[in-house]
């Protein structure tokens, strides 16, 4: 797959606003599982002692230090926070409404496909009870198309559709999950540097990803830390969806220790604390509304 059509899949949620009215409507199509007035809550979770159980094995526990306060620096810089201070983060969508189906307008050469926006408000709360918004409501969060016209030539745009993150909070209903894994792995292996370093296969309810021990080796290299190549093992990610569509947990584990996850809370869950060192399946945009949100809490802006 051309790089540029990868980046235009960055635009796709940008042309779908124009596809669609934000009003109410009665009646949306049966492969959308979520309706206006719904409210979805995940949490993102650090499971702090496999992780240090984790990096210590893999940088002694002289250089995980170093590494992990050059982490803290830069969280600091970036939000004017420490790493223990991301208490009770958690996400949540709060759906306001969702159109009847209209035809989605895809880049040429695809013709428009059936689909039923989905406007809500994202927000972000770093302590219970407070949240702040990280979306503009004139934009539909998901673009939901239906999976009968999937096929192995428009299937980016169908997950694009899904969110603007890189792990799409709303899927259609019935989403064809291990039909279009193999064109997945073809289209993601085919680019440096996941060509030969990664793994993709579908569950019935989404996706498992491997990122080989080669494309951590490459990430570490990259990131410029100065002491010696480790030796890593692979890392495995989860996907997955419930049945109405809604992203139901990511989770992150090496050598079978679950280091992070986003877990879908239910409905009647109290959000609890956790300590928050990343955020995982977010895109560059969400990070961005997050720490903008942090930094007003914090008067830095």
């Amino acid at each position: 797959m051309k790089k540029s059509k990868i980046i235009g899949l960055s635009l796709l949620s940008t042309l779908l606003i124009f596809s669609f009215a934000n009003v109410s409507r009665a009646a949306p199509p049966d492969y959308v599982g979520v309706s206006g007035g719904q409210t979805y809550t995940w949490v993102v979770s650090a499971n702090m002692a496999n992780v240090n159980v984790t990096a210590i094995s893999i940088l002694g526990q002289d250089n995980w230090t170093l590494v992990y306060d050059m982490l803290d620096e830069l969280v600091w810089n970036s939000t004017g926070l420490n790493i223990g201070d991301f208490l009770g983060t958690a996400f949540r969508l709060q759906v306001h409404n969702v159109t009847d189906e209209g035809m989605v307008p895809l880049p040429l050469p695809h013709p428009a496909f059936p689909g039923a926006a989905v406007f809500g408000q994202i927000s972000v709360a770093f302590e219970p009870g407070t949240w702040g918004p990280l979306n503009p409501l004139s934009s539909p969060v998901a673009v939901v198309m239906d999976p009968a016209n999937i096929n192995s030539t428009n299937f980016m745009y169908f997950l694009a559709g899904g969110g603007s993150g890189m792990v799409p909070l709303i899927m259609a209903k019935g989403f064809p999950f291990l039909t279009v894994a193999p064109w997945m792995s073809a289209a993601f292996g085919s680019l440096p540097p996941l060509y030969n370093n990664m793994t993709l296969s579908g569950l019935s309810n989404g996706f498992n990803i491997t990122l080989l021990a080669s494309f951590l080796e490459w990430g570490f290299t990259q990131s410029g830390i100065p002491l010696p190549l480790p030796t890593f093992s692979d890392i495995n990610c989860i996907a997955t969806w419930n049945s109405n569509g809604v992203l139901d947990l990511v989770s992150v584990s090496y050598l079978g220790l679950t280091l992070f996850s986003l877990q879908l809370l239910p409905a009647d869950a109290e959000i609890p604390g956790f300590v928050i060192p990343v955020f995982v399946g977010v895109s560059a945009a969400t990070i961005l509304g997050v720490v903008s949100v942090i930094k007003r809490k914090k008067h830095i802006i």
